[in-house]
């Protein structure tokens, strides 16, 4: 399988995984489709937080959604900017443009990674999440590394409590979700990365220790660690690390898989 750029490809192997089959089935089809490649799916995207806020308030003026400037760098604010997309959001590119700037802003931007993501186009091809595939999860990543991970519409638990969310169990329950939408989308490892490696993680345990029950429960889930939240699935590998960094720094994108 190649991952075609304008004047060269990068090799790609796909492991021999229970998500081997997802993968090759959905990119039967969406090697036919262009790669809708954003500049912030690199991890060489310059001026981030400027263009993120810029994008957001030019999204949510689309959308007559007044964003007040001034709050951006308010958590609560951001919080109050994603219950306006869970409540109001039809599904469309514009709400999920907005939806994803958000994200930045709050999350950060990929540091490690680049990522694949053929967003909308990709729905068709959505599957759902196998739960004994959390015996292939693994909190750290090498260069070279292809994986996927959770990326729902909303938040983990860790997310949930860091943004000082209510702490509220209804709340708790319909906003931070487990990993319940298998997508096609892909991260290419550009560095190491151990996704354990939080602030505040022994306070956030604590913090989990006495709702997980409840939570899992909701979601009728036997158990949802921290292994669980944070734990990727390794689907590939590709050689070329440094030509693919090289065309990241020169804003040369990739447009197209081929098997």
């Amino acid at each position: 399988m190649k991952l075609l750029f304008e004047n060269c490809n990068i090799d790609i192997r796909l492991k021999n995984s229970p998500c081997t089959e997802f993968f090759n089935h959905a990119l039967k089809h969406l090697q036919h489709v262009k790669i809708p490649f954003s500049p912030w799916d690199s991890p060489y995207f310059s001026d981030q937080n400027k263009t993120a806020r810029i994008n957001l308030i030019n999204f949510a003026k689309e959308l007559d959604i007044e964003v007040d400037e001034n709050n951006l760098n308010n958590q609560l604010y951001l919080n109050y900017l994603h219950e306006l997309f869970e409540k109001q959001s039809d599904g469309s590119k514009k709400w999920l443009d907005f939806h994803e700037n958000i994200h930045i802003l709050d999350e950060g931007f990929l540091e490690h990674s680049m990522r694949i993501d053929w967003r909308e186009f990709a729905g068709p091809l959505i599957g759902t999440f196998d739960y004994s595939w959390t015996n292939l999860q693994a909190t750290e990543i090498e260069p070279g590394d292809i994986y996927c991970k959770w990326g729902e519409l909303g938040k983990n638990p860790y997310k949930y409590w860091k943004d000082c969310e209510p702490d509220n169990m209804q709340r708790l329950c319909e906003l931070a979700k487990p990993w319940i939408l298998f997508r096609p989308t892909m991260f290419f490892a550009l560095k190491e990365n151990n996704f354990l490696q939080k602030n505040g993680l022994d306070k956030f345990e604590s913090w989990w220790s006495i709702r997980k029950e409840p939570w899992c429960q909701h979601w009728n889930i036997a158990d949802w660690n921290v292994k669980n939240i944070f734990g990727v699935i390794k689907i590939g590998t590709f050689d070329d690390i440094s030509l693919l960094t090289t065309l990241l720094e020169n804003n040369k994108f990739p447009h197209r898989i081929q098997l």
